[in-house]
């Protein structure tokens, strides 16, 4: 199934690729999960240390790390790595494989 962004727009929003990425992990191919989606890397280890603090009732990320303070250049970063992957020239082509 096709990104309804990617279908409506013709640009990569910050999931596509993500799929593929998570396959490749767990098949032991980091170099190409790096090239179908870079925010795979943040993103697993976030869920995996959530889902921890969900099921174990243990506090892992101290209480700072959901304040504005935080939550808003992780924001920033994910809008900017959204609009670098669509730009298509060389150093951005890494973060869309399908445009080489």
């Amino acid at each position: 199934m096709q990104c309804l962004f990617n279908k409506t727009t013709g640009l990569y929003c910050l999931g596509c690729g993500g799929q593929r990425a998570f396959h490749a992990l767990l098949h032991g191919h980091i170099a190409t999960a790096a090239q179908n989606n870079l925010l795979v890397f943040l993103v697993l280890p976030l869920i995996g240390i959530k889902l921890f603090e969900e099921f174990s009732s243990k506090k892992i990320l101290p209480p700072e790390f959901y304040s504005r303070k935080i939550i808003l250049p992780i924001l920033l970063f994910i809008i900017l790595f959204t609009i670098l992957r669509n730009i298509p020239v060389e150093p951005f082509r890494y973060f869309v494989p399908f445009l080489k």
